[in-house]
Order: structure tokens, then sequence, then C-alpha cells
């Protein structure tokens, strides 16, 4: 399992053996962690394309409206 918090780096687990996430292997594995994280980019990549191409389109920004003066 690769996971991270926002703005850490990546720490890599091995859920088979170690359930509690006690034990990160990220040094011991980074050509497992690259392929991993290769993985989660192309993923949030296609998340981000699906929702451009699904997303309804934006409301109009609500407020007074202007009115011009005579």
């Amino acid at each position: 399992k690769l996971v991270a918090a926002e703005g850490d780096p990546w720490e890599l687990y091995d859920l088979t053996n170690d359930r509690a996430e006690s034990h990160n292997l990220m040094g011991r594995y980074p050509e497992k962690a690259e392929e991993l994280e290769t993985l989660w980019n192309k993923h949030l990549q296609d998340m981000i394309d699906l929702a451009r191409r699904t997303a309804p389109p934006a409301a109009p920004k609500k407020g007074k409206a202007k009115t011009k003066k005579k």
C-alpha cells in the first residue's frame, strides 16, 4: 500500500504482513513505490479528465444585477 498525508512523502507498506502499517518499506523497495505512484498519478489524471467531461456547467454567480445609468 502506497500512502501519504497531504504534503508528506509517500510511505509503502506490505499489508499482508503488516496490517498496522508499522514498517515503512519505502527505502527497501523504491522501484515498487515508483510503480505504484505512477499508477496513482494515472488514476488521478483519469478522474480529473472524467470530471471535466461530465461536470455540469458552472452556475452563474449570484449577486446584484448591474443596471445602466440613465
